[in-house]
């Protein structure tokens, strides 16, 4: 039994890491959309879960509508005002 219950929280665990990625630019639509796809070739659209100052959080779907992944980009030069929460973007 305690075995199983080690084996659901070490992949909670795992599933819940985040993959962040820093960058050198402005982050826009058209940046953003280029570095996911260069990382997720898979990648058809990009969601938005949270907009920081200096930051994004997108969520990666794939054509099917499976998540793929969730990453965060990080940028010195900033995010574009037009960047939104919600907001859904095709890669």
């Amino acid at each position: 039994m305690w075995l199983e219950v080690l084996g659901l929280l070490a992949g909670g665990i795992v599933g819940a890491t985040m993959i962040s990625l820093a960058v050198d630019y402005f982050i826009c639509e058209d940046t953003l959309a280029d570095n996911i796809e260069e990382e997720y070739p898979d990648a058809f659209k990009l969601l938005i879960k949270e907009k920081k100052k200096n930051a994004v959080k997108v969520g990666i779907f794939d054509e099917d509508n499976e998540h793929l992944d969730d990453v965060e980009i990080t940028s010195s030069k900033g995010v574009s005002k037009n960047i939104r929460k919600g907001q859904t973007i095709y890669v």
